[in-house]
């Protein structure tokens, strides 16, 4: 039988659309979310399903949860797990205090590397996969999503340095990174947004209000017309099935233009993002 595969953010996007396709492709799920009604919704999806409560920021949840299946699973291993759970922080580098900071990391890096370590008996055991849902951002920093891009290159070079150190162990590492992705994130991160936007002191508005509101349609823009999150559900799919999988999968077009778009002089790459973003040119 083969190993389980837990997979963080499961409630949404995604996370839900993972979720589904293992299944589908006959793989038994642990599904980590926050609440508990979303744990009894995805264990009725199936019986393979089981579903698991844990805040991948709080410590003492990753605990409990890496306990719990340490006495699960002991003799079995895991079979992977994927690190998709995630928030985006819209927010100026002038206006990001300490604590918003804190806290893009805490979700996106922090939480992902310290459920790995408490994890990787049981993914040695099972010769288990490290998935990590990264994003066009770990490639390529946008204005605004300072603090999401910085996340998302710190998973990305935790993840290049963990795929080295494990090589020898038989467990893999891989990145997956999707560019927009019709999801739940942008709504909840735009909501979230709009609030401290309106909260900064006037000075700070007058500078970047007109940017946040051009950046803040163009967000919405792209939730409603980015892939599917199936896209990506089934990329991840495949690295479970595929005898060698590859290091790292880029999930979209913009996710595969995202890399050429570095090979440029960063003067060309900044007018050419500013000017993409609708946000106007330099002042002299």
């Amino acid at each position: 039988m083969t190993a389980p595969i837990l997979v963080t953010g499961a409630s949404t996007g995604i996370g839900l659309a993972i979720v589904n396709e293992l299944l589908a492709a006959g793989f038994e799920v642990l599904a980590a979310v926050r609440r508990e009604e979303d744990r009894l919704r995805l264990e009725a999806l199936d019986p393979r399903c089981t579903g698991l409560l844990l805040d991948v920021a709080v410590p003492e949840d990753r605990e409990r949860v890496a306990c719990a299946l340490a006495y699960e699973f002991v003799g079995r291993g895991l079979g992977g797990v994927v690190h998709n759970a995630g928030i985006a922080i819209f927010q100026p580098v002038e206006a990001l205090d300490d604590d918003l900071l804190q806290q893009q990391f805490a979700v996106n890096v922090f939480g992902a590397v310290a459920l790995t370590r408490l994890l990787l008996p049981l993914l040695r055991e099972g010769r288990g996969r490290v998935v990590h849902i990264s994003s066009l951002a770990g490639n390529l920093s946008q204005p605004y999503f300072g603090a999401y891009a910085a996340s998302k290159w710190a998973l990305e070079a935790f993840s290049d340095a963990l795929r080295l150190e494990l090589a020898p162990q038989g467990v893999r590492v891989v990145c997956v990174q999707p560019g927009a992705i019709a999801t739940p994130i942008w709504e909840k991160s735009l909501e979230q947004s709009r609030s401290r936007h309106v909260a900064m002191p006037g000075a700070l508005r007058d500078l970047y209000g007109a940017d946040l509101d051009r950046l803040a349609q163009g967000a919405e823009l792209l939730g409603a017309r980015g892939i599917p999150a199936a896209r990506v559900a089934r990329v991840v799919r495949q690295v479970f099935k595929a005898r060698h999988p590859a290091t790292r999968y880029r999930v979209g077009p913009d996710a595969r233009l995202g890399p050429w778009l570095r090979v440029l002089p960063d003067s060309w790459r900044d007018a050419l993002l500013r000017r993409v973003l609708g946000l106007g040119g330099f002042r002299s």
